[in-house]
Parts: structure tokens; C-alpha cells; sequence
């Protein structure tokens, strides 16, 4: 299932952009529950302190990379408009082809 595109999901997904405390309390539980998938949590030793606090987010609000417009976008959901959300100033933002392995 391709989250983004699936009629069920679509909409949430999209509404990520303009919501993100959302996203990462939703994002943080779903994680919670892959991190003992086939566990059993009793029986694992909690070594989280070992695991880095990440840095703070660099902006709280989406945009789009520089040279890009909404027109780029394809938006998932059909019922919702896409937020409208500005791109970075400066050139055209470069991305190195992934080589082939």
C-alpha cells in the first residue's frame, strides 16, 4: 500500500503538511508499536538512553525546495485542496542522481 495514494489514508496524509504536531505524535506512536512487532515488551531491556535527542526542527512549517511550485506537486487528496505553501528562495535546489547498485 502506497500510503500517500490509498483512498483510506490520502487525506490524513496530506493534512500532515499543515499540522505537524500531528504528524509526529502519530508518527511517534506508530513507531512505538514497530519497535516491539513480534516482542514481547517485558522481556526487553529499555537502552534508550544511548539514543541521541535530535535537533530541533530548522523550520515548523512546510515549504517547497527552491525553483519548485505548486504545480509540481500531485496532490493525494481529492477531497481536501492542497495547502498552499511557499518554496525556498534561490536557484533551482540540486539533487545528485542515486547511482545504480
Amino acid at each position: 500500500m502506497e500510503v500517500p495514494r490509498d483512498n483510506r489514508t490520502a487525506c490524513e496524509w496530506q493534512s500532515f503538511i499543515t499540522d505537524q504536531t500531528s504528524m509526529v505524535s502519530k508518527f511517534t506512536a506508530a513507531m512505538a508499536k514497530m519497535a516491539v512487532l513480534g516482542q514481547d515488551p517485558k522481556t526487553l531491556i529499555d537502552c534508550s538512553e544511548v539514543i541521541p535527542t535530535p535537533a530541533v526542527a530548522t523550520s515548523q512549517t512546510a515549504h517547497l525546495p527552491a525553483g519548485k511550485n505548486l504545480t509540481d506537486i500531485e496532490a493525494s487528496c481529492n477531497t481536501t485542496p492542497f495547502p498552499t505553501i511557499s518554496a525556498d528562495p534561490g536557484p533551482e535546489t540540486s539533487i545528485p542522481p542515486v547511482p545504480d547498485t
